[in-house]
């Protein structure tokens, strides 16, 4: 992964905290989009946009860290 490890522990507290505290709508928010769709979704919702990001990641580098993130979940 090429997300530095500072970016990916703050990512994964954004969107663990918004899933404790919204978890039946991520459920069904789940339930009824792609898990492309989904994880953007979550990733918009967290606030976890950085311009810093995109200065050394691309969207596919910024997904593989939302899937890891996104798979301990149990909805996943």
């Amino acid at each position: 992964m090429k997300m530095t490890t500072e970016h990916y522990e703050e990512m994964t507290e954004k969107i663990d905290y918004f899933i404790d505290n919204h978890s039946s709508d991520v459920t069904a928010h789940y339930m009824t989009h792609n898990f492309k769709r989904f994880a953007w979704d979550i990733y918009n919702a967290a606030r976890c946009y950085h311009k810093e990001l995109y200065d050394y990641l691309n969207d596919s580098h910024i997904e593989t860290a939302l899937k890891s993130i996104l798979k301990r979940h149990e909805f996943v």
